[in-house]
This record gives structure tokens, sequence and C-alpha cells, in this order.
């Protein structure tokens, strides 16, 4: 999944009504966790 914003993919999440997490700053700990999610020990595998 690439990294940068697509207004296209968020208004056809929004229509199907599918909830996407994400940071657009990068120093916040929210960031830190959501793009690094096997250091931060929320990986699911």
């Amino acid at each position: 999944m690439p990294n940068s914003y697509n207004p296209d993919f968020m208004q056809l999440a929004e229509e199907l009504q599918i909830e996407i997490l994400e940071s657009y700053v990068p120093d916040s700990r929210l960031h830190a966790i959501l793009n690094n999610p096997v250091t931060e020990g929320i990986d699911e595998g």
C-alpha cells in the first residue's frame, strides 16, 4: 500500500464505510505506531 494520500481512494473508503486510521504528523507517537507496527509491537502476525 503506498504511503501517499489518495483522495479518490479515501472517498471510496468513506462510501463503503471503511474506517482508516492514518497520521500526517511524522513526529507523533501515533505516526510511529502506525508506520512501524513490528517495532511498536502491534503487528498481527
